[in-house]
């Protein structure tokens, strides 16, 4: 909701695409590899070649039906959407409802893309999450979030490692944060250095991103925005070398097709985590 509001805040906000979109490719894709299995199978069948054959059938019909699930939450929150950012000011109570509840539905499909766990996508908001979402809603610092150079979601990747952060106002890269902790604790620092060094690569390849000046994480719970500069990191003793391994690990995880996408986030958890602590003060 909070992208939202921006991305209505500031029409000229650069929006990148939504995680259930990602998702989305990714079970498109999975269709395809699965029917490419199943005109592999030999025309001969033997007791193997027929079981094979029922699995590839219920996995075919069961990622069918999450296909069209996904779709149908894509497409209520396109439609909801797109009636919110139709009002230059505060939109009717309705149509803020309807969008929530849409987020709420796409809010799953993140959890899905980020682990192997599929969670009800037929389920909504009820209504004491509803309540708590929107009082989040009404204490956050709207101006301080809202840049004029605003990018939602923006895309850090480069070459084959696939990236992307919360937002980026006016040279402040900022992670919107809605866990119980109001501190910056080491994973998230290290989280916050690791996507510094993402944007000052995009940068070398990309002119026309935006050079990061500024990084901080936003509280959603306690209403609280945690800011500070980091145009001097790249002067901190040590700091390009662990730069340089750091996107050199990043690309190498990228190109590893023997690992699965989750696998692969857990890696790159670790990877960050492994990062010097004194090169995130």
């Amino acid at each position: 909701m909070v992208r939202f509001e921006l991305q209505r805040r500031n029409p000229n906000a650069l929006a990148g695409p939504w995680v259930g979109e990602h998702v989305l490719k990714d079970k498109v894709e999975e269709i395809e590899r699965a029917l490419e299995a199943h005109e592999h199978l030999p025309l001969v069948r033997d007791e193997n070649t027929h079981a094979n054959e029922f699995w590839l059938r219920r996995r075919l019909a069961w990622i069918g039906e999450e296909h069209g699930q996904i779709c149908e939450i894509l497409e209520q929150a396109y439609a909801a959407l797109g009636k919110y950012l139709s009002f230059h000011a505060s939109p009717p109570t309705e149509v803020a409802a309807q969008l929530l509840r849409a987020a709420g539905r796409l809010a799953k499909l993140d959890l899905i893309y980020r682990s192997p766990v599929v969670p009800d996508l037929d389920a909504e908001l009820d209504r004491e999450t509803a309540d708590y979402v929107r009082t989040l809603l009404e204490q956050t610092p709207w101006d301080s979030l809202c840049g004029l150079d605003l990018r939602l979601n923006p895309d850090l990747a480069t070459g084959q490692f696939m990236a992307d952060a919360d937002l980026i106002s006016d040279g402040c890269l900022l992670e919107l944060k809605t866990g119980r902790s109001c501190g910056l604790t080491k994973r998230c620092k290290v989280q916050l250095f690791g996507y510094l060094m993402l944007c000052r690569e995009k940068r070398r390849l990309d002119s026309s991103f935006p050079e990061i000046t500024e990084m901080g994480v936003y509280f959603a719970r306690h209403g609280y925005l945690l800011t500070f500069r980091v145009d001097h990191f790249a002067y901190i003793p040590g700091f390009q070398a662990v730069e340089e391994w750091f996107l050199s690990e990043a690309a190498q995880l990228a190109t590893d097709r023997s690992r699965s996408r989750w696998t692969k986030l857990r890696r790159a958890k670790e990877l960050l985590l492994s990062l010097p602590h004194e090169c995130c003060v």
